[in-house]
């Protein structure tokens, strides 16, 4: 039997930056796997939020790490990667073209990415009138995929699961644009089966979960249930969204060299090269590297490329 990690195939990553920036001095859970750098939001594409770097390790990674006990592996480790920084110089993701086509077209035409992965959305519980909306941008993800069936993009649903209303329930109608689109896949985030690395949402995020069950419900001890800042659907338009979840609470995958120290907030780490974080970015490159598997089981027994 062949064992598939995604050998063969290409991951685009859309995110904060990846590690120092170099294709030369790479983290050791990427080495000899990064085929380009995009800097799409400042002159350097490294990063210094951390955010990037952890996803692409979901998706990607091949670590290790005797302090945390070996193996730290994303979904597809034998895949390669490139990388399109969008973090611009104030902190935000400046860098996100006003036509997406753009940000999809060169590595799907330039690098033979067949993959890609956006662990980003536009609105959030200060501004609800975008949850749920069939914008431009989701025009354009579906106008990319119509014409390049080969291509799988995927998005994360958001982070704006709330019961608002007090009454232990999370609210309907969260999605966040563009994962509203018809043709991506949209990822939400179920949790993981670590408990002693998991606090309650309660916790978390007081405000938002005020009333039990949610607030006493700790993040990472069912793989069975959802989590709680988890977005849901529907769209504005009835349609079903998310379309899947992964795990997204307490994940551990690689952590910026750029980033400074590691923080505790979703458990411990003590490796510097690696840290844990939470929500439906975590999820998505897990369904990224999932898809990349996918194509490889295809193309290793049918043929089909």
């Amino acid at each position: 039997a062949v064992h598939l990690e995604g050998a063969g195939q290409i991951i685009a990553v859309c995110d904060t930056g990846f590690d120092k920036g170099s294709l030369n001095d790479v983290h050791p859970a990427f080495k000899d796997r990064v085929i380009k750098l995009y800097n799409l939001g400042r002159k350097k594409s490294n990063d210094p939020q951390g955010h990037g770097t952890h996803v692409a390790g979901s998706a990607v990674g091949d670590g290790q790490s005797n302090t945390m006990g070996g193996p730290i592996r994303g979904t597809a480790p034998k895949a390669k990667l490139v990388f399109q920084s969008v973090y611009d110089s104030i902190g935000g993701l400046g860098g996100i073209p006003d036509d997406l086509t753009d940000l999809f077209r060169p590595p799907y035409h330039e690098d033979g990415a067949r993959v890609h992965n956006n662990s980003w959305g536009i609105g959030n519980i200060d501004h609800p009138e975008l949850f749920g909306r069939y914008i431009e941008y989701c025009q354009q993800v579906d106008s990319m995929v119509w014409e390049n069936r080969d291509y799988v993009i995927c998005f994360a649903a958001g982070n704006e699961g709330f019961d608002k209303d007090g009454n232990g329930a999370i609210d309907n109608g969260s999605i966040t644009p563009p994962g509203t689109a018809k043709n991506c896949i949209t990822v939400g985030a179920s949790e993981s089966n670590r408990p002693a690395y998991s606090k309650t949402y309660g916790f978390g995020w007081p405000s938002a979960f005020p009333a039990n069950p949610l607030a006493s419900d700790k993040w990472g001890d069912n793989i069975d249930g959802m989590a709680a800042f988890s977005s849901r659907g529907p769209t504005k338009n009835g349609r079903i969204k998310q379309d899947l979840v992964a795990t997204g609470t307490s994940i551990l995958s690689s952590h910026s060299r750029d980033a400074g120290g590691v923080g505790n907030f979703w458990g411990r780490s003590e490796d510097s090269l690696f840290s844990f974080k939470g929500g439906t970015s975590m999820a998505t490159p897990l369904v990224a590297g999932c898809a990349a598997v996918v194509r490889e089981y295809f193309s290793i027994h049918h043929n089909i490329h």
